[in-house]
């Protein structure tokens, strides 16, 4: 058991934050191995992090609950349990979650250990602690303001090209921005927005005001293909050689790809940084100027 385990770890623990594809498929992973399982035991590690909303100590408000789904809803990985109770994942930029065998070592980046079924360890990590765990009554889900604020997911429920265009009438600043703020669309981040970009061959920091509606139907025809077919091709790669999503990012064409050919023209991949965040595109096929975009 301790063996397939290991092989067959979940992991979100890179520098890039976890967005929708590897979300996607970390859901679809732990649904049949959580569901049905009941929790045994809770240890919070880092208080801090772990954000109680219910009347009750942890240990006296899980314990005894079973599984009852694994969703996911954008950015979020959203478990509930029995009796009306949810545990949502926030992983932020460094989160990870690990369903290992229980009395495997216990990392010091560890938040919250959750014993499933008195032989598994489902484990939140989190080395800034930079994300949130919530505990909350379902019927609370609301409340946490990531989730309310964030739009439709963009696999699970994209937008039709005429909903895309309405939504990106109220937003007037970057595409870039518009994209990876949530409010649109839920589940793009920093990777998946530059992906998005390269393939729709739309300049990164164009004003949403001056787009054409050639820009808009590529830009739609991008968000309805990268996020599932990255979806496919790590799926593909985690049944093929047991590789945990995020640390197979060979599915990225430009993001993290600065110095190296473009995959269409060859042009040397571009790096800009603003705000903290690194965009990498192709100055050819996605021409434009920060002056006045």
């Amino acid at each position: 058991m301790r063996d397939l385990l290991a092989r067959n770890r979940i992991s979100t623990g890179l520098t890039i934050m976890p967005e929708a594809p590897e979300l996607y498929l970390i859901r679809e992973w732990l649904e049949p191995r959580l569901v049905g399982r009941c929790v045994d035991g809770v240890s919070v590690l880092r208080p801090l992090v772990v954000r109680n909303m219910l009347d009750a100590p942890l240990e006296d408000a899980l314990v005894g609950r079973s599984f009852e789904s694994v969703g996911r809803d954008g950015k979020l990985l959203i478990f509930g349990l029995d009796g009306g109770v949810s545990i949502v994942v926030s992983p932020m930029l460094v989160g990870e979650l690990r369903l290992v065998s229980c009395g495997e070592r216990v990392v010091a980046a560890t938040v919250l250990e959750l014993e499933i079924a008195g032989e598994l360890s489902l484990r939140y990590l989190d080395s800034r602690r930079m994300g949130q765990v919530y505990v909350l009554r379902t019927v609370e889900l609301s409340t946490i303001g990531r989730l309310e604020r964030q739009g439709p997911d963009v696999i699970d429920a994209p937008l039709s090209y005429e909903e895309l265009r309405a939504g990106l009438r109220s937003f007037r600043g970057e595409l870039k921005s518009v994209l990876t703020g949530g409010r649109l669309l839920g589940g793009i981040g920093n990777a998946y927005a530059d992906e998005i970009l390269w393939s729709a061959k739309l300049y990164p920091f164009v004003k949403v005001s001056r787009m054409s509606e050639d820009d808009f139907r590529r830009l739609h025809q991008a968000l309805m293909t990268v996020p599932r077919s990255s979806v496919d091709v790590l799926r593909d790669a985690l049944d093929r050689e047991g590789l945990t999503p995020r640390k197979y990012r060979s599915v990225l064409r430009v993001h993290g790809k600065s110095g190296l050919p473009c995959p269409d023209c060859g042009t040397r991949i571009s790096s800009v940084k603003l705000r903290r965040r690194e965009t990498n595109f192709c100055r050819a096929c996605q021409p434009g100027t920060l002056v006045g975009s």
